[in-house]
């Protein structure tokens, strides 16, 4: 018998909150939804995932204030053919942008697939967050939020706020680094067409690990600029038109995305 899983109820917990036969909901934001917005009783379903591949239809068995546990009814393993981080690591460093546009970026580049995303000070970002852990809690729930409603098998790493030298590092080596600028005089597709050329291969073969900055609202410094060069990152452009910084990596990613074959 197949059992029904909706995509409208779906949850990532913990692995240790399952057990063989057994699922224990205790996120405070998961119940809350449950409760008050999807209406759910005992003995309806819900989908519930470990954020490594393993996917689990569910029957709540009892609902209370702090707690919601359920019954394990199928259990569907993933292959790493059909997780994307198992293929394409795409590291997304964003330059803090004013107000709260980072919730947007976090929100959409979760939709399209990002890895991981390093929110990063730079020299121009006007921003002020007087408690950062409060601020990264936040980008991590929308994160989470972000992955069941499109329907990934895992959850983005957000990391803590940095600096421009510690993302590097936390980069390490990657396939191909880009820095989008907008004094750059090379476009995008320029580059990803030179891999096409040097490689006889698709480019989803060649490039595993990527890794992309992108600036604030006033942009990176120049000198910005150069030390993410050196450590072999190519400046490009979106095109002629100056795009916003919450636009730019949305479109960004969708390009490269495509360009791998993992979208379109």
């Amino acid at each position: 018998m197949k059992i029904s899983r909706p995509i409208h109820r779906r949850f990532f917990i913990k692995p240790e909150n399952i057990t063989q036969e057994n699922v224990e909901l205790r996120d405070k934001d998961d119940i809350q939804h449950i409760h008050r917005v999807l209406k759910l009783k005992e003995k309806d379903n819900i989908v519930v995932l470990d954020g490594s591949g393993y996917e689990y239809s569910v029957v709540i068995t009892s609902i209370a204030q702090n707690i919601i546990k359920g019954k394990i009814v199928e259990t569907i393993i993933h292959p790493p053919t059909e997780r994307q981080a198992s293929q394409i690591e795409l590291t997304l460093v964003q330059a803090l942008p004013k107000l709260n546009k980072m919730d947007l970026i976090i929100s959409k580049c979760t939709e399209l697939g990002v890895t991981r995303i390093i929110p990063a000070k730079t020299r121009r970002s006007i921003v002020n967050l007087t408690d950062e852990s409060k601020k990264l809690s936040r980008w991590q729930r929308i994160a989470k939020a972000s992955s069941s409603q499109s329907m990934r098998l895992e959850i983005p790493i957000i990391n803590p706020i940095t600096d421009i030298s510690t993302s590097l590092e936390l980069i390490g080596e990657v396939d191909l680094g880009l820095i989008f600028y907008e004094n750059a005089t090379t476009l995008l597709r320029t580059v990803l067409s030179r891999y096409v050329a040097e490689w006889e291969i698709p480019k989803k073969d060649c490039l595993r690990k990527l890794a992309i900055f992108i600036g604030p609202e006033g942009g990176f410094a120049h000198q910005e600029v150069i030390q993410i060069e050196a450590k072999g990152f190519i400046p490009v452009s979106l095109g002629p038109n100056l795009l916003r910084c919450e636009t730019a990596p949305i479109v960004a990613l969708s390009i490269l995305l495509y360009e791998l074959g993992v979208i379109g």
